[in-house]
């Protein structure tokens, strides 16, 4: 038998013993700002002498998920914290895989053909780098256990490259195996046949079972807080998870036990889930600009060279509008501004246009008017490009105003639709706007383009009526 230590390769003969823990774990779960989920432990208390129950609040212990962020065409990234109130502190990075995405593809540590052993061991920044995998963690056990990079590794457990067997299945090891066509599936003893196998990697125990974390009732060293690293697969299997939760450093994050780990796989999405390699090992890092950067803080003051790692190749992002811009009312002579949030791979290229012809020079994320005027009112809307893609954003109306009075007396006002309308009787010296707002949402009046007035019965139109609570006025300048 093998005793696994994390991050330390394989030592001599040994046991893994569970013994019952006697600490309680988590509490409940609810929500948190900005998106993000959390879960809050109170503690009650019976006084004695008192005879009645006093509920208690101690310091609030936190967990708190990000909400899930794209980072590369069909990957999304996040992360978790649990705070120092909680078992122990804790920083979580997360990666979620749609393997309905035909772009994806999974990717391990190709064997080194004639030379020792069965791979060349690589830091997890070098390993992507190197393949040019997108984002890529450790993942099986290996030895020999050292900072020397391209030294010989023997892994642990099974292990497949692009359909060739690295590593063969060892019992004591289950693995996770990956189609081409990205099935993924978690075994724990020596699959019939490999012929469908595209990417496999092991590791030391399937912490997370249909939908229940194990490994509770382990208090072995092995089981203990460490820095780990492990992957996992919704109930769905739609998407797959890899996660590297920090350790061994104070202050910042002190690790996780295997049960932990399950749990934090399960808060991700996770209903099934294999714990990979740990300790100075666990480690994650993505492609930008061509460079590898590692995301989160490996334990270790130097980076460890793995014996394999798990990567996934996966295509940049096209632009995509997290905010548009949004519609305005000034005075004339006052300055107007249009945002627009966007993301996608660098670099991002914006090109603002006025009634859908393009502003010379306005090529930032804004779009500025530093003396708006009369003849700058009208439609503004911007594209977001890169060499993956373009976006347009959604149409802003700028309305510039004059010094003008409210008009009191109106007629004929209907909706049809989403197309609301009104009368008045107008001169043929003024200009008049049909000015709205949307309680209780906006507490300031927008205002559609001035109209010559024409002497007559006059009509004035609001097109997008879309809110029935839409509040009405007209203005004369």
């Amino acid at each position: 038998m093998r005793l696994l230590s994390p991050g330390f390769g394989t030592f001599a003969s040994g046991v893994r013993k569970k013994l019952p823990v006697q600490r309680p774990v988590i509490s409940g779960r609810g929500k948190g700002g900005f998106g993000a989920r959390v879960m809050r432990l109170g503690i009650a208390v019976r006084l004695g002498g008192i005879g009645g129950l006093l509920a208690v609040w101690c310091a609030s212990a936190t967990i708190t998920l990000e909400p899930w962020a794209p980072m590369f065409r069909g990957v999304d990234f996040a992360r978790g914290e649990a705070d120092a109130n909680e078992a122990r502190l804790q920083k979580v990075f997360a990666l979620r895989v749609d393997l309905h995405d035909p772009t994806v593809e999974f990717f391990s540590t190709p064997a080194n053909g004639d030379r020792p052993k069965e791979t060349d061991g690589q830091t997890t920044a070098a390993f992507v780098q190197s393949y040019g995998v997108s984002v890529g963690v450790n993942a099986n056990f290996f030895s020999p256990v050292n900072y020397t990079p391209n030294d010989p590794r023997d892994l642990n457990g099974l292990a497949v490259s692009r359909g060739e067997v690295v590593s063969a299945f060892e019992n004591g090891f289950p693995a996770v195996m990956i189609t081409r066509s990205n099935a993924v599936g978690f075994v724990s003893q020596a699959p019939g046949s490999l012929a469908n196998v595209w990417t496999a990697v092991a590791g030391s125990d399937l912490i997370l079972v249909n939908g229940q974390a194990k490994m509770a009732d382990c208090n072995t060293e092995f089981c203990k807080p460490h820095p780990r690293t492990a992957v996992g697969l919704s109930a769905q299997r739609r998407y797959f998870y890899l996660m590297v939760i920090d350790g061994r450093r104070p202050g910042w994050s002190d690790g996780a036990t295997l049960y932990e780990t399950g749990q934090w796989l399960l808060r991700l999405g996770a209903w099934n889930g294999l714990n990979l390699d740990g300790g100075g090992s666990s480690a994650m890092a993505r492609l930008t600009n061509g460079a590898a950067v590692v995301m989160n803080r490996p334990s270790d003051w130097l980076p460890r060279v793995n014996g394999n790692h798990l990567g996934v190749f996966a295509q940049p992002l096209a632009p995509a509008l997290l905010a548009q811009p949004t519609n305005q009312t000034v005075s004339v002579g006052q300055p107007a501004i249009f945002h627009v949030g966007a993301v996608g791979a660098p670099p991002l290229y914006f090109q603002w246009r006025f009634n859908g012809v393009n502003l010379t020079g306005a090529t930032g994320a804004a779009c500025t008017i530093g003396s708006a005027q009369m003849a700058h009112g009208g439609w503004y809307s911007v594209v977001v490009s890169n060499a993956w893609g373009a976006v347009v954003s959604s149409n802003a109306l700028l309305s510039v105003q004059e010094e003008g009075s409210l008009v009191g007396r109106l007629f004929g006002a209907q909706k049809d639709g989403e197309v609301f309308s009104v009368w008045l009787q107008a001169d043929t010296v003024g200009k008049y706007s049909l000015e709205w707002r949307d309680p209780p949402a906006e507490s300031n009046w927008s205002a559609w383009p001035a109209v010559n007035g024409n002497g007559a019965a006059l009509q004035l139109v609001d097109p997008q009526a879309t809110n029935a609570l839409r509040l009405y006025r007209v203005r004369r300048w």
